[in-house]
């Protein structure tokens, strides 16, 4: 497994243990007919310069999103998404995923507009 493989396994299995009501919580899911909610999907979505250590490696800030889906059916679905998106951020905040990596830093959240294809 590559270090970018374990580095997404880590963020989606911490995920999943630390906010045991996510039922789904995969990277670059699977186009279904069906997905179980509440659902936490992560991606890498761009690489930034880090800082340079001088070692000759090269340094990168990898900016991760995650699409956090409920239910829009259930009682106060506009509560529990937002809810959720806190509990994510709570588990994201100085986490390095038990990897070699920079602890993370939560940069925002906003609404987006839902894949129709997932």
């Amino acid at each position: 497994m590559s270090f970018w493989e374990e580095l997404h396994a880590a963020i989606t299995t911490i995920l999943k243990r630390e906010i045991p009501e996510i039922q789904t919580c995969e990277s670059y899911p699977v186009i279904k007919t069906a997905l179980l909610a509440p659902a936490v999907l992560v991606e890498l979505a761009s690489f930034e310069p880090g800082n340079d250590p001088g070692t000759g490696e090269i340094a990168l800030r990898a900016r991760f999103e995650a699409r956090i889906i409920v239910d829009s059916t259930i009682p106060n679905a506009a509560f529990a998404v937002r809810a959720l998106v806190s509990e994510v951020a709570r588990v994201i905040h100085q986490n390095s995923w038990g990897m070699n990596v920079s602890p993370a830093e939560f940069l925002g959240a906003s609404p987006d507009g839902f894949k129709p294809d997932l």
